[in-house]
């Protein structure tokens, strides 16, 4: 009677009490549930994007306000890669990542007017192909580890 008491006091079973290791519930997260969550997150960004592009352009209106969705991209490419780390597969988190390098490459190119600053878009490559070889890596140990 006592136990029954004590466990509806700290809103648990009188088995959780007399275990050594009380059992937590799992919180499990639905696939529909975390599409949403990562979509509401993307849409965040746009409308931060937005609201840049509207103050931009009512204080400074010979600014060139368009970047504010150019540089959203590669920021989206960034929530993305969280949200893919978190509960998605990897190759989500590969193309995340790739569209994180392009993303911030084309940004960087298009808002700043330098002769050949396309040449960078040679180390995008080389950063491409980096990400493919790391990406190649974690797969190939991740079988052998079963």
């Amino acid at each position: 009677f006592v136990l029954t008491q004590i466990a509806s006091l700290y809103g648990i079973t009188v088995q959780d009490l007399l275990s050594e290791i009380p059992q937590k519930p799992k919180r499990r997260h639905s696939r529909w549930n975390r599409f949403i969550v990562t979509l509401l997150s993307f849409g965040l960004v746009w409308l931060v994007a937005t609201f840049i592009f509207i103050v931009l352009r009512i204080v400074l209106p010979g600014f060139p306000w368009e970047y504010a969705f150019l540089y959203a991209v590669p920021v989206n490419a960034v929530v993305a890669i969280v949200f893919t780390a978190l509960w998605w597969h990897k190759i989500l988190l590969f193309i995340s990542v790739s569209a994180l390098i392009w993303s911030s490459f084309v940004a960087v190119i298009s808002s700043v007017q330098v002769q050949d600053m396309n040449l960078f878009y040679i180390i995008a490559a080389i950063l491409q192909g980096m990400v493919i070889f790391w990406f190649l890596r974690r797969k190939n140990k991740e079988k052998k580890n079963g």
